[in-house]
């Protein structure tokens, strides 16, 4: 990605709570999936959001 857009703080709040939507459904998604390579992903997407949720917090209060 060469360039990112700029977003408004309503803009990165909106964000936030789509990732977080998402990271409340895995759990259920991941319970009832049956393959392992599937489930292991999907871990890792969990991973992946959760960490991306501390990064928007993060740059939200180094922000104020």
């Amino acid at each position: 990605m060469t360039c990112q857009p700029e977003l408004t703080d309503a803009e990165w709040e909106l964000v936030l709570q789509l990732i977080e939507e998402q990271r409340r459904e895995l759990p259920s998604e991941i319970h009832h999936t049956d393959h392992a390579g599937v489930r292991e992903a999907l871990h890792q997407r969990q991973k992946m959001r959760n960490q991306l949720i501390e990064r928007i917090r993060a740059g939200a209060a180094a922000a104020v």
